[in-house]
């Protein structure tokens, strides 16, 4: 079965010739979170949750199923495959599930620099980010964290230890191996090289170790200097996700002028309208992360009435292609589902 994700997973013949695999393919909630596809079908349970089941019923565009299991189903002892644990999970056991929530804690409850987000009240998206480059500026000079490097050398030197013990019980062997017998003055000779070249690596992974250390002393001395700024950058990361959402939140309720001249309102059919929504918070995030610009033209059916002509910025100019591909895809979903009541006035 190739997957243009995944890529290729293939089972042995004899798997599906016992009658192991059925047909079909699942993704766990956390994998498709973001994800919008055409058709949501849920296999819910008594495990379930709130938040999982927030995530899998609102993934489809063109509608949502969920799939229960009522009942018990015989277990193969030979072997040992089943599609779930045997018991029965019926409606009321899972509507009771998808009530209850993962956490019952508040956010600001178990993070305490949640309140400090207060301090970039007001700011938007492209004030939001021209701090965040200052600061990263600021914090460029801390040396990366070597942690994984001393690690891989740590166990490079328990490796060569390991070695050099085995190369000393010789002539038992190199590495466990039994050898051949022969002249005790070639195997000390063997026994010596094998020693020197052990201890010569020794000294380069010690002296890479030492090395490192210093680094990493290095790094927390820069982090203790820089703890304010790392706890505002920080913050900052906070105040761009809460912005971002209230950018989205906000354009839904309040859509761009421009935007509901040129597409109309949101459709009523649920995959044109969330075409439109996508197209409405695209347009929110990038006049919100780069600033409106006048149209060059006055053309209603050309994303330059909402956004404004081209942007010179690279980064500028990749966020204006999503956006207008956005609107592109909005205005054709609209004109595909349109319903009129007179078909000669189409």
């Amino acid at each position: 079965m190739d997957f243009a994700r995944e890529g290729r997973i293939t089972l042995p013949w004899w798997y599906l010739a016992e009658g192991h695999l059925d047909h079909g393919y699942a993704r766990t909630t956390y994998g498709v979170q973001g994800a919008t596809l055409e058709r949501a079908l849920y296999f819910a349970s008594d495990s379930s949750s709130f938040e999982e089941g927030y995530v899998a019923l609102t993934r489809g565009r063109g509608g949502a199923r969920i799939h229960l299991v009522d009942g018990t189903l015989a277990v193969d002892e030979a072997s040992g495959h089943r599609g779930h644990d045997p018991g029965t999970t019926g409606l009321d056991t899972v509507a009771a599930a998808m009530q209850r929530r993962r956490s019952p804690e508040l956010a600001h409850e178990t993070d305490g620099g949640i309140g400090g987000v207060g301090t970039f009240e007001g700011w938007n998206l492209r004030k939001l980010a021209d701090e965040a480059r200052r600061l990263d500026a600021m914090l460029d000079g801390i040396p990366a964290d070597p942690a994984a490097a001393i690690d891989a050398a740590s166990r490079r030197r328990e490796g060569l230890q390991a070695r050099r013990r085995a190369c000393e019980q010789w002539p038992a062997g190199r590495r466990g191996v039994l050898r051949r017998p022969g002249p005790a003055v070639r195997q000390q000779r063997e026994q010596a090289g094998e020693l020197a070249a052990i201890d010569a690596e020794l000294t380069d992974v010690d002296t890479r170790l030492t090395e490192l250390t210093g680094r990493r002393a290095l790094r927390k001395s820069h982090l203790v200097e820089h703890a304010a700024t790392l706890q505002g950058r920080g913050l900052l990361r906070r105040a761009q996700r809460s912005r971002e959402l209230e950018v989205r939140t906000a354009a839904i309720a309040h859509p761009d002028p421009a935007l509901v001249a040129m597409l109309g309102p949101a459709p009523s059919d649920q995959i044109g309208r969330q075409a439109w929504r996508d197209a409405a918070e695209a347009v929110a995030l990038h006049l919100d992360l780069w600033g409106y610009r006048q149209p060059s033209v006055a053309d209603r059916d050309h994303a330059v009435a909402v956004l404004g002509a081209m942007p010179t910025e690279a980064a500028a100019q990749s966020s204006y292609e999503q956006a207008a591909d956005a609107i592109a895809h909005a205005g054709a979903q609209t004109a595909e589902h349109q319903v009129c009541p007179e078909p000669i006035l189409c």
